[in-house]
């Protein structure tokens, strides 16, 4: 009796492991798989082609739109501009602003600094002074850039 009730005994025992062997794989394996949820993107793809990012932002945000260089089409929404091109690699950003009286106005950010051309003047100020134009808000179509370190360069003979 003693032997059929040691076997009863190291039965259950193996049965308890496997069943909590079985609770703590399943537990593992169901929390891996569950969805991890990522913050929205500011830009969508454009369906039929995923290098096209379209969206709407302000000018400065385009610095982030993208991981890779793009080339960006703006469009304005109010009457100051009529469109605009700008260019965005590893968080530098320059545009190219066309006013209504087809004068251009060309800004390039770096972090806190904002280079400003307008005509033939060249100036260097804090994004605070000009946070009224890098703030406005722009639809954009971009695409993959080869970069031209060159268009960070505010020459006036540009």
């Amino acid at each position: 009796m003693s032997r059929l009730r040691l076997v009863l005994i190291t039965l259950v025992l193996i049965l308890f492991v496997l069943i909590v062997g079985f609770v703590v794989a399943a537990y593992f394996f169901t929390s891996a798989t569950e969805p991890v949820s990522l913050p929205p993107l500011p830009a969508e793809s454009v369906t039929g082609n995923p290098e096209v990012l379209t969206g709407r932002s302000a000018i400065k945000e385009l610095a982030t739109v993208s991981l890779t260089p793009i080339e960006c089409t703006l469009r304005f929404a109010d009457e100051t501009y009529r469109e605009g091109t700008a260019f965005s690699v590893d968080g530098q950003l320059r545009a190219d602003l066309l006013n209504q009286h087809n004068q251009v106005t060309s800004l390039i950010v770096v972090g806190d600094v904002v280079s400003i051309r307008e005509g033939m003047l060249v100036r260097g100020t804090s994004s605070v002074a000009v946070s009224g134009l890098i703030g406005t808000q722009v639809s954009y179509t971009c695409r993959p850039w080869s970069v031209d370190m060159s268009v960070f360069s505010l020459d006036v003979t540009d």
